[in-house]
């Protein structure tokens, strides 16, 4: 569009409205809002006369984007099948599919001159300049059989289109893109170069956040999509990460790639890519009316080949999930309340009965207090939730009436969802009693929190929420209380129900609950089994010498309170590629030898093995075992002092 928010039709903008059933004080407010509006413009310090805007919604102002959006939505009404239409903001694409040219041309055309006749009603204007076409085929085509006009003007035919961010080739093979984006993603390493050195600079992780917030997340944008890319393209883009990684860490320029990223504690970009399109599909399955769901989980026909360059998002994601051995599985839908808030009953949650901390008060008093509640609600069928996550796993548990119900849950769960999947499950056991007077009880504060907020994004919570709006529509209930208690405090049922949230997330995983699941929790899961598989791969490459130090790829590493300097000589260290020890593979001389021991010198032989440096290493109390030598702080220290003592230090 050219010039959008200027040209919309301000008596446009208030039919519509009217259409919409928009009226009273609503409508004059935004009639008065739109007119007897004026402009000037200052040149060399002198001002012009004042004009009234005869068109347009003001820029800047909160509701013009609402206005704004009120007029474009008409686009997609005049669109009719087998032509779709996208549109973000003003910028809009039209896309029509087929094999026959002659045909397609039509359809787009016929398309393009409706458009033109409702931007006469509603005063839009396509740029001319802007405006393009482009013809995504395999096959070689006559571009003079494509021939689309807006007015007189014919629109200009190109090879390459930016929709989004994203450039797309005619072949649909992402070459252009990925070049532009690899040469964009090497010209921000200027800033990590900026930030660091190999003896002073900023701190490891301060450098590593700045890779994740300039340069990772350029290549996230978009990488669900430019994913079916052929390999060879995509491996293009590792060396960007290769070289963020050997700056972040300070590395010695022949250390393998592998032992660098495990410094960094950056999966590769391929792994990251894995990771993005599962996330994107679980969100997806979390929302079965979006059109992309068909695409992901019902196109079966659609088989994966490992010779065919481009795969389809559906067979990526099958693959991606055989991969991990995990399945996306049964997951909560994204839904709004059955009813608008200001119609439905709210219901009563006591989160104030109980001090906030409960040092507060003795445990006497707050069984007291409990005690009180029980007998306020007498009437009520007491309920217990609770969830629990440890070592062994995460569950949840309710008690009704004597009676226990446990519910093993997968590891990733948080306690948050473990604790509203137990009142979900609550609520699921009253719809099925006689009764219609309860009371939960839940030792979660954070829970009966979010079951306050009416907009509450969180799916396990807006399923509690609309669970009991249908046993409220339904007569099932009159009335439903959910307290909050103190946990460990001495109150008998709490106990009970707490130790078999225990013993449920102690049991075996082949008793995993199987029902629905919120899709954030799924993504957890499905990110924990990402990290182990790259795991398991990268603990079985051959010959890094980092694996003597670090056995799993995301373990957290001892925060040290050294310089830029320390840092990069300890993670070389770790590497074992050093100055010292690997110079001649860029000079092409003789490796450097050990003059006590005549042979050559290694990382493993300065810290451990040259009897020259006994006694400083006995003095500066480095471990017994050659892997703890960087697994705590103490020993860090320790290694970085034995440099010191032996004049090592600036040699590394």
């Amino acid at each position: 569009m050219e010039k959008a928010y200027d040209m919309i039709w301000k008596r446009k903008v208030i039919e519509l409205m009217a259409d919409y059933k928009i009226g009273g004080n609503m409508i004059k407010f935004v009639a008065n809002f739109l007119k007897k509006r004026y402009f000037r413009v200052k040149i060399n310090g002198t001002l012009s006369d004042c004009l009234e805007t005869e068109n347009g919604v003001p820029q800047g102002s909160a509701i013009s984007v609402t206005l704004f959006l009120i007029v474009i939505n008409l686009f997609k009404n005049c669109i009719q099948k087998p032509v779709s239409y996208s549109g973000f903001a003003d910028d809009c694409t039209v896309l029509v599919a087929g094999k026959n040219p002659k045909t397609t041309t039509q359809l787009l055309q016929k398309t393009i001159n409706q458009l033109e006749t409702l931007n006469r009603r509603t005063g839009f204007r396509f740029s001319k300049t802007k405006t393009v076409l482009a013809i995504f085929s395999k096959a070689a085509l006559d571009l003079e059989e494509f021939q689309i006009n807006i007015g007189n003007t014919v629109v200009e035919i190109v090879d390459t289109v930016k929709i989004l961010g994203l450039t797309f080739d005619a072949h649909l093979k992402w070459n252009t893109h990925i070049k532009s984006l690899k040469n964009e993603c090497i010209r921000r390493l200027s800033v990590l170069k900026c930030i660091s050195s190999k003896n002073w600079g900023a701190d490891l992780e301060i450098i590593n956040n700045t890779y994740k917030s300039l340069i990772r997340t350029k290549l996230d944008y978009g990488s669900i999509a430019y994913n079916s890319a052929r390999k060879s393209l995509l491996k293009t883009l590792e060396p960007v990460q290769n070289a963020a990684a050997r700056i972040i860490t300070g590395a010695f320029r022949t250390s393998p790639v592998l032992a660098i990223l495990s410094e960094a504690k950056l999966p590769p970009l391929h792994i990251r890519r894995m990771q993005t399109t599962l996330n994107y599909a679980t969100s997806i399955a979390a929302t079965p009316d979006n059109p992309v769901f068909k695409l992901i989980f019902k196109n079966s026909s659609i088989n994966y080949s490992p010779f065919k360059a481009h795969i389809s998002i559906h067979a990526r994601v099958e693959l991606y999930l055989k991969s991990v051995e995990k399945s996306i599985g049964p997951v909560l839908p994204q839904m709004q309340l059955n009813s608008p808030p200001w119609l439905a009953e709210p219901m009563v949650i006591l989160d104030d009965q109980f001090p906030s901390v409960k040092n507060e008060m003795n445990t006497t008093t707050i069984q007291q207090i409990f005690s009180n509640i029980k007998s306020n609600f007498s009437d009520h069928t007491p309920i217990f939730t609770d969830g629990s996550k440890s070592k062994n796993g995460t569950g949840c548990a309710i008690l009704i009436n004597g009676e226990i119900q446990k519910y093993k849950l997968p590891a990733s769960w948080s306690v948050f969802s473990a604790e509203a999947h137990a009142v979900s499950k609550a609520v699921d056991s009253i719809a099925l009693m006689d009764m219609n007077k309860f009371i939960i009880f839940s030792d979660s504060k954070s829970i009966l929190s979010a079951l306050k907020e009416v907009n509450s994004k969180n799916t396990a919570i807006k399923s509690i929420n609309n669970k009991l709006l249908d046993l409220k529509h339904r007569n099932k209930i009159d009335s439903i209380v959910i307290a909050w208690i103190p946990s460990h405090c001495g109150i008998k049922e709490n106990e009970i129900v707490n130790q078999a949230a225990k013993e449920a997330a102690a049991m075996s995983n082949d008793t995993v609950n199987i029902e629905p699941h919120p899709h954030t929790e799924k993504k957890k899961e499905l990110s924990s089994a990402i990290n182990e598989y790259w795991n398991e791969l990268w603990k079985k490459a051959p010959a890094l010498k980092i694996h003597e130090f670090v056995q799993n790829f995301f373990d957290n590493r001892p925060t040290l309170d050294v310089t830029r300097k320390e840092q990069v000589i300890l993670t070389r260290l770790k590497i074992g590629h050093t100055n010292l020890t690997h110079i001649h593979l860029i000079t092409k001389d003789k490796p450097n030898k050990c003059e006590k021991c005549a042979v050559s010198l290694s990382v493993k032989h300065l810290l451990l093995e040259c009897a020259d440096l006994a006694e400083e290493r006995k003095s500066c109390n480095l471990p017994i075992e050659y892997s703890n030598y960087f697994a705590k702080k103490k020993s860090c220290y320790s290694v970085l002092e034995l440099l010191k003592r032996t004049k090592f230090f600036h040699s590394i």
